[in-house]
């Protein structure tokens, strides 16, 4: 049904574990330190984004044959992950103090789902380029 052997299709099946991930076992923020503790479960907006999220990437996964609609998609997605990354910080610059590095590990799994769509945006626009030229040909 998906074709693994193309780039982009494993840059979405990344961002789609990095969603996973994000939506059952990590916080997005847990500092002891600041006594912050975000998490996808306890919000639904958040819930929301990252549910849309790996339903469009497991859509755009499914449609490898319609390369455009798949751009698209995933373009949608990579442009949809800045919402949670500005919810994060909003909800972070509520505090007096910023938690550490390593305590705002979901924030930087949202900046790897945001990567991940964008180069497989990016090589689906290189494959649709690619055949375009040589159908002038």
């Amino acid at each position: 049904m998906c074709m693994i052997q193309r780039k982009q299709t494993l840059f979405i099946l990344i961002s789609l574990i990095l969603t996973y991930l994000l939506i059952y076992s990590v916080d997005i923020v847990c500092s002891n330190r600041c006594d912050i503790l975000l998490s996808v479960n306890d919000q639904p907006v958040l819930s929301m984004f990252f549910y849309i999220s790996f339903i469009l990437g497991f859509v755009s996964l499914c449609l490898y044959k319609r390369r455009s609609i798949q751009y698209r998609i995933c373009l949608f997605n990579m442009y949809f992950q800045i919402c949670p990354i500005i919810f994060s910080f909003t909800y972070i610059s509520n505090y007096t103090c910023f938690p550490l590095i390593n305590e705002i590990s979901g924030i930087y799994m949202i900046y790897g789902t945001f990567l991940f769509y964008g180069l497989a945006a990016l090589y689906i626009k290189k494959d649709d380029d690619l055949i375009e030229s040589i159908n002038r040909i």
